[in-house]
């Protein structure tokens, strides 16, 4: 320290309040030179900074774009129709819905005036009492079953699940579906035949046991 303080780089002095201490200070043109080397270093570590917040922003860009893609692949392929709503108007579309509704493509479902054009009449006030019901916040079904209308007015029944998301940045419908008319028939099918089973049994004359 001594010899730092004969090259006049430093000065040293005895603390007032503790003589047994020593105050070192780099002298006027040292502290100039160190602040100087501490500046460029500076820019340089902020260079270092930059060029790594850069490249973890490339990467979760990258990320993001991947993370979509996935997400795009897994509801474009699937069999199941996809739904995004807001104010009655579609936000999205995945072609199983285009399929299931007799579209062409999901753009066609962009230009209509309203999702209520796919709900059966005698439907409208039920699933859109619904829908209203779960913007409020209400305790509405998530899951539940409908008679929709195809694009040619055909009825089909449709089994839908419904959820809130938030879409670019804002509230929205989600609805997943898929079409039952199969199995309503069948179960339509399966109830006459009970029905007329047991008609014909109650109001036959003869004597029915079963062994």
């Amino acid at each position: 320290l001594q010899e730092l303080a004969s090259m006049d780089v430093i000065t040293i002095r005895t603390d007032p309040n503790d003589r047994r201490c020593r105050i070192l200070s780099l002298t006027a043109p040292y502290r100039k030179i160190v602040d100087k080397f501490i500046d460029e270093c500076s820019n340089e570590f902020r260079d270092l900074i930059n060029i790594h917040d850069k490249r973890e922003r490339e990467a979760a860009q990258q990320s993001l774009i991947e993370s979509e893609e996935r997400f795009r692949d897994l509801v474009e392929g699937s069999i199941q129709g996809v739904f995004v709503i807001r104010n009655r108007r579609f936000l999205f579309a995945n072609q199983a819905a285009a399929d299931i509704l007799g579209f062409e493509s999901p753009e066609e479902f962009y230009d209509l005036p309203s999702a209520n054009v796919l709900i059966a009449p005698h439907e409208l006030e039920r699933i859109v009492g619904y829908s209203d019901a779960r913007l409020r916040g209400e305790d509405v079904p998530a899951l539940y079953e409908f008679q929709g209308m195809r694009r040619d007015g055909t009825y089909i029944w449709i089994e839908n699940r419904v959820g809130l998301i938030t879409w670019e940045n804002e509230t929205a419908v989600q609805t997943t579906f898929v079409e039952i008319t199969a199995r309503k028939e069948a179960e339509e099918s399966l109830r006459q035949r009970e029905a007329d089973y047991r008609l014909l049994v109650e109001n036959q004359t003869d004597l029915v046991v079963k062994v």
